[in-house]
């Protein structure tokens, strides 16, 4: 009777082990997933030289075509994700870490281009303008993920919880503005308005510029024997750019 019990369990612990589920010998997908977030947070497979192109080498990213963004409403997860912008305020969007992988490839190409675009803004600027070109050099854009969410319908509404907060404090900054040229004298505001109107017109500059360098078309102008005219080139400041 002993021989008999002492076989069967033998023989139950024999089958238990073949028909062991998948998930003891691999991880389970909210694992993945959180591995996938952790290293969009820059949590893991960062770059060591500057931290911010996670698992890719930026002299093989620059012989690269811009990559195209995977738009598509695919399966979740989904990350309310934030990008930054050249005038310091940063554009939420929703995305997939396919699409984070994607757009981060992008602003890495971009990052590569952002000083030959700004030192090509300086050579123009001098050659049409009479004041200094004083717009400083912007760094590199980053993407930040924050909490991710099964539900996209989920995932909106923290945008627009975010996009809110965002036009809040454009709106503070704006009235900061207007309050210094209120008190003001007339030949102070007369200055200050002058000074702004040149900075937006040095920040276009630049960014038409890395636009068209995002896009190939000075590339393009440079193989068919030197630059557009001027008259003929896009007036759409973020034009080729994200």
């Amino acid at each position: 009777m002993k021989k008999t019990l002492a076989l069967a369990i033998l023989t139950m612990l024999a089958v238990s082990l073949v028909l062991a589920p998948p998930w003891v010998a691999q991880g389970t997908d909210e694992e993945d997933d959180e591995a996938a977030y952790r290293a969009l947070r820059g949590e893991a497979g960062t770059d060591s030289t500057d931290g911010r192109n996670a698992g890719t080498t930026p002299s093989v990213l620059s012989k690269q075509a811009p990559a195209k963004l995977n738009t598509g409403d695919s399966a979740g997860p989904f990350f309310l994700v934030a990008i930054d912008q050249f005038d310091g305020s940063k554009d939420y969007r929703i995305m997939t870490s396919a699409e984070i992988r994607d757009i981060k490839s992008q602003l890495s190409l971009e990052a590569a281009k952002i000083r030959p675009a700004y030192t090509m803004a300086q050579d123009e600027w001098k050659a049409s303008e009479q004041d200094r070109f004083t717009y400083p050099c912007p760094k590199s854009r980053q993407v930040q993920a924050t909490k991710k969410y099964v539900d996209r319908e989920d995932a909106n509404k923290k945008r627009t919880l975010a996009v809110n907060a965002e036009n809040k404090q454009k709106e503070a900054i704006n009235r900061t503005k207007q309050d210094e040229l209120k008190k003001a004298s007339e030949k102070e505001k007369v200055k200050i308005q002058r000074e702004r109107a040149q900075e937006k017109k040095m920040s276009e500059l630049f960014l038409n510029i890395l636009g068209r360098l995002m896009s190939g078309e000075a590339s393009a102008s440079k193989a068919t024997g030197g630059n557009s005219a001027p008259g003929k080139r896009s007036t759409d400041a973020s034009a080729g750019l994200l």
